[in-house]
């Protein structure tokens, strides 16, 4: 949840309500011709892990999805194109620094919303 596409207060509300959010148009990654929001839609299911970070640093948090997505509740995001999913703790950061590992395109330091992590590297 990027801060420049996302602002403090937006985030907070998120962070508050256990809600993670895309937006539907968000590019697809690679070779997909799927959007990242059809990702997040239609590929990512209930009980799935997922990692959330602010923008490409500071790692938050480790969560399950408890939701389908639906349109975004928040401020008329949903009229946006924006769409939500909610979410349990699974774990907290350990750290509060930036990820400076490799490079992969599921790791936090690269344009990773919505990318699965291959299981030979979870």
């Amino acid at each position: 949840m990027s801060p420049k596409d996302i602002g403090e207060e937006a985030f907070n509300h998120f962070n508050e309500n256990n809600t993670i959010v895309v937006h539907s148009q968000t590019k697809a990654m690679a070779s997909s011709y799927q959007t990242q929001g059809e990702t997040f839609s239609k590929q990512i299911k209930v009980d799935d892990y997922f990692y959330l970070c602010r923008g490409n640093s500071n790692f938050e948090i480790i969560g399950r999805i408890t939701s389908e997505a639906k349109p975004c509740e928040y401020d008329g995001w949903g009229d946006d194109g924006w769409l939500e999913r909610s979410y349990e703790i699974v774990a907290d950061a350990e750290s509060d620094e930036s990820y400076n590992d490799e490079k992969k395109w599921w790791t936090p330091n690269a344009n990773s919303t919505c990318i699965p992590i291959p299981k030979a590297e979870i």
